[in-house]
Formats: structure tokens, C-alpha cells, sequence
């Protein structure tokens, strides 16, 4: 029996990048650190700015993302996505992660077409019944759902992922 794939695909804005305020939702974590991260535009200028995330949600994303077979990465930021991601400490192995957009700067694309063109390179990753997809980003639908296989999820951008969130990314992926 061939062993199942499992593929995570993640925007970071309001999934890991979060907004500075406490969440009340049931299930998010409250936590909040920040650091400085500064990236190149579309326009051609450097812009340094505030990034806000949640230390435990890192920690319990990495678990995840060490287990996972493949990471993509389906932000608008594109290369500076990466920066941001080691910023705030999530752990992506080199051997595993693909930047669908790595030659983006933030602004180059609006977040509609990101959406199609994401969803058309993550079906390309979709290579069997044992191949196994999330993609989280906050452009979804809020909750959870299924499309073309993918499963969906769709975060709300106070707490970005939750428990809740994390626990059916394992569930689907790995169970």
C-alpha cells in the first residue's frame, strides 16, 4: 500500500501574520510577539514594518510542518513571504518547501488572480488519490471545505489559525 502524501500550502498574511489586537474566537491563541521585517515593493522601494504573530501558534504550526511531505507556499509576497515566515520562526526545510511566487514583491498582484493562479499550481501537486492537500489563506471562505480536492481553509484575519484550525490541518492531512 503506497503511503499518503501530505501537502501543506499556506498564505501567511492573517493565517500566521496577524493583526496586533487580542482575539476573543474560541480556540485562538492570544499570544502576540513582533518583529521587524523588511522587504523590497513593486514599486521598487524597501519598506520595513511590523510583523505580529503568536509564538505558541508557531510552535504548534512547526510540528506540522515538520511532518508535512511538501510545503507551499501561495503568498502574494512571494520571495519576501520567506523572509517574513523566518522572521516570526516558522521552520521551512529547504528540501521540502516551494515558494509558488518567488518572484513577487508585495503589490505585484491582486488577490484574486493570486487565488486562480495559486489553485493552478497546487492542483498540478494533486498527482493521485494518496496525495493529500490544505491550503490555508485568509481569501478563502471562513471555515473549512473542498475544492478540486484541495481541502480549504479559510481564516478569520484577528486570529488567523486556531486550535481548532490546526487540529483538522492534522486530521486531513495525516489521519
Amino acid at each position: 500500500m503506497a503511503t499518503r502524501t501530505a501537502i501543506l500550502a499556506l498564505d501567511f498574511d492573517e493565517v500566521f501574520i496577524l493583526a496586533p489586537g487580542t482575539p476573543t474566537a474560541k480556540g485562538a491563541y492570544t499570544d502576540r510577539a513582533r518583529t521587524l521585517v523588511t522587504v523590497k515593493l513593486d514599486s521598487g522601494l524597501v519598506g520595513t514594518g511590523d510583523v505580529w504573530y503568536s509564538p505558541r501558534m508557531i510552535e504548534a504550526l512547526n510540528v506540522i510542518v515538520g511532518d508535512a511531505d511538501k510545503i507551499l507556499l501561495a503568498s502574494s509576497w512571494g520571495k519576501a513571504s520567506m523572509k517574513a515566515a523566518k522572521a516570526v520562526g516558522l521552520h521551512l526545510p529547504r528540501r521540502k518547501t516551494v515558494n509558488l511566487f518567488p518572484y513577487l514583491t508585495p503589490g505585484a498582484i491582486d488577490q484574486q488572480c493570486k487565488l486562480q493562479r495559486a489553485h493552478d499550481l497546487i492542483l498540478d501537486h494533486l498527482t493521485d488519490d494518496d496525495t493529500r492537500i490544505v491550503w490555508v489563506d485568509d481569501q478563502h471562505p471562513r471555515g473549512y471545505g473542498q475544492v478540486d480536492g484541495i481541502h480549504t481553509i479559510g481564516t478569520d484575519p484577528v486570529p488567523g489559525l486556531t486550535r481548532a484550525d490546526l487540529a483538522h490541518i492534522r486530521d486531513v492531512l495525516f489521519y
